[in-house]
């Protein structure tokens, strides 16, 4: 779009200038077929596109709601569009005719346009309901056709061909052909689960609730997208073409993009996006943030305006962190934790699977529970003396204990008074998990477990909350509303199997699940952590070593060196194999680690500034090489190489 020349709009002529209403902080306009649309300032960095409602914004828990007002506005308009600007920022405009639409930066150049930014409302296309980022449950295939299967398709003519029997009620679309097929037409689902691969449209039995609208912003051909967050099939890569909501061991996905066009967009709702044909389609959202972002620094002080900056740690936790499964007595803790200042390995703190708080973990808890489980307490084969035993290994060991939580209760009697307030949500493991989202539960979630503060333990590793998508956002909520009513000034710090936008602002770091002892895995933890700081996640660690089976030294040793450039460096092992403690492994090994560990704590000063100036200048503390030289296109899908900060180069070995 070529610039124009914006006209600023008295309030009196506003007024006369139907379909346009001023609101706080921008304007709502009527569009002929699609509805009203709100064009709002939402923070000094970042614009607000809400669509189908004349009603306040959504409020969200991506949302930071401490961040200052935004700036003021004008009201403008460029031939038959109208729209908002903001000084230093830029403006939007839309057509109310035909939902042409622009965001502009200063100087009335366009950043990012649509034709049309939305359909018309009332549309009975099928295509109308695409989901990107999810397949079918339960599929049943239509009769005809080659039995509902169809290769060499696009989006459109897939879901075109569902258009055109009268029995599909529901289609699902490859972007990328699975074997020769790639579009399914459906008779029948019985609902959707996430798949990154995959479009799903139409309905399913009962019908999925389909909430929010489909918009439309045009793409450059060359526009590459990064930041939506990784699982295992795509951590080994920066750039995506789809986004979508989406927790689960070892994936974090979040609606979120920025894009090398020069702006960075969040979608709120449940909303999906996908870039295809020459246009980047969000389906089934509310409200969209677009923020003018020219490079990923831009894009991060954008992302972090509305969703909150990043908290800064404790500075132990940017130490050594030692975890395993199976520190299973009290003489077992009292014999190893000595070793590593016997063998001069730093650390700053342990930390405790199930056997901190029970003797037996809760996986083969009935619905009702167990009458004797302790949700709150201590098992007496570890922590005995529990307030003495922290005490002690703080002060003579210099060691801080953190504990695992799960988001579930086990106990007979806490269950069934939590059961009585309607407290448990669907889902989880036989129905006990908590909802975390309910204030009353948090507040006495809060109080039962504000003596484990009091007693000495230092922080929270969350774990196996992935029951529905903010789980572990309000599950930190309650657990930084225990810190803060016992002492406001001490910084939060949890460990959290998934990460949603906004947990930053808590002090909540994401690890990467539960992951393999192996060299593949190795290869792409770096990728899993730099696609989490572009979605605006700054700490992320890892179970160095890999968890689920036994590791080797040489495999471990690597893992240690490229730990000591990881945001958060944290070793974690299962019950059965051998720890990932030095002391444990061949001498070679263990002097190797060790050699990693001084050369980390060497780093903290450092790090310690690079987390503060992400926390009040918005920039990340792992970044992709692409970030600083996005003209080298080598740099765009590089993960095996960052920059801690900006500089030196981390290029650890991980092969």
């Amino acid at each position: 779009m070529r610039s124009a020349v914006a006209i600023l709009l008295s309030a009196a002529a506003l007024a006369a200038a139907s379909p346009v209403t001023p609101i706080p902080n921008g304007i709502s306009v009527q569009t002929v077929s699609s509805g009203v649309v709100r064009l709002t300032v939402e923070s000094n960095l970042a614009f607000r596109v809400s669509v189908g409602k004349n009603g306040p914004v959504t409020e969200y828990p991506f949302l930071d709601d401490s961040r200052p007002a935004p700036p003021s506005f004008q009201t403008v308009n460029s031939g038959s569009m109208v729209g908002i600007s903001v000084s230093g920022l830029g403006s939007v405009m839309i057509d109310p005719n035909s939902t042409q639409f622009a965001m502009q930066d200063p100087s009335g150049t366009a950043i990012v346009t649509s034709r049309q930014l939305l359909q018309p409302s009332g549309g009975s296309s099928i295509c109308d309901t695409a989901r990107p980022g999810f397949d079918a449950q339960d599929p049943v295939r239509i009769s005809g056709d080659n039995g509902g299967a169809l290769s060499g398709q696009t989006q459109e003519s897939c879901c075109s061909a569902c258009d055109s029997f009268s029995e599909c009620t529901a289609w699902v679309y490859a972007p990328v052909p699975d074997q020769q097929d790639n579009c399914w037409l459906l008779k029948s689902a019985s609902g959707v689960f996430p798949s990154s691969d995959r479009v799903f449209g139409g309905q399913t039995e009962p019908p999925t609730p389909i909430v929010g609208s489909t918009i439309t912003l045009d793409a450059d051909s060359s526009a590459v997208y990064y930041g939506s967050g990784a699982g295992q099939s795509n951590a080994g890569t920066l750039s995506r073409t789809s986004g979508f909501e989406h927790v689960e061991n070892r994936e974090s996905d979040a609606p979120v993009y920025w894009s090398s066009q020069g702006y960075s967009a969040i979608g709120l709702q449940a909303a999906s996006w996908q870039a295809r044909d020459g246009s980047v389609v969000w389906s089934q959202v509310d409200d969209l943030y677009l923020i003018p972002a020219a490079d990923i620094d831009a894009s991060t002080r954008g992302m972090w305006s509305i969703t909150g900056a990043p908290s800064m740690l404790p500075r132990w936790a940017l130490g050594f962190l030692a975890s395993r499964w199976g520190w299973n007595s009290e003489e077992y803790i009292n014999t190893t934790l000595p070793q590593f200042r016997q063998g001069n390995y730093p650390i700053d703190a342990y930390i405790s699977d199930f056997s901190w708080f029970t003797a037996q973990d809760d996986y083969n808890c009935p619905s009702d529970g167990w009458s004797w489980y302790s949700d709150f307490g201590y098992s007496n084969l570890t922590y005995p003396h529990p307030k003495e035993q922290l005490s002690y290994y703080r002060s003579a060991l210099n060691m801080r204990m953190m504990g695992i939580r799960k988001p579930r209760l086990c106990n007979t009697e806490l269950l069934s008074y939590a059961r009585s307030q309607g407290w448990l949500v669907e889902g989880g493991l036989n129905g006990r998990d908590l909802n975390y989202s309910i204030p009353a539960m948090r507040q006495w979630y809060s109080k039962n477990q504000a003596h484990f503060r009091t007693d000495g333990v230092a922080g929270y590793w969350n774990d196996e909350g992935e029951v529905y998508y903010f789980q572990f956002y309000w599950w930190n909520l309650a657990e930084v509303e225990t810190l803060q009513s016992l002492n406001a000034t001490e910084r939060f710090f949890s460990i959290n199997r998934a990460y949603t936008p906004g947990m930053q602002r808590m002090g909540a770091v994401y690890w990467t699940g539960d992951i393999n002892p192996t060299w593949q895995q190795l290869q792409i933890t770096p990728g899993y952590m730099l696609n989490q700081g572009i979605m605006g996640n700054p700490y992320t660690t890892c179970d160095i070593g890999g968890f689920t089976s036994q590791t080797n030294a040489l495999l471990l040793t690597r893992w240690y060196q490229a730990g000591v450039f990881l945001p958060i460096m944290r070793v974690h092992s299962t019950e059965s194999a051998t720890p990932h403690f030095p002391f444990l492994w061949e001498p070679a090994a263990a002097n190797a680690m060790r050699d990693a560990l001084n050369l980390r704590y060497q780093l903290i000063p450092a790090l310690n500034s690079l987390a503060y100036r992400a926390a009040t200048e918005g920039k990340l503390i792992m970044r992709p090489l692409m970030a600083s030289f996005f003209a080298d296109t080598n740099t765009h899908d590089l993960t095996s190489q960052w920059l801690p900060g900006g500089s030196p180069l981390g290029a650890p070995p991980l092969h």
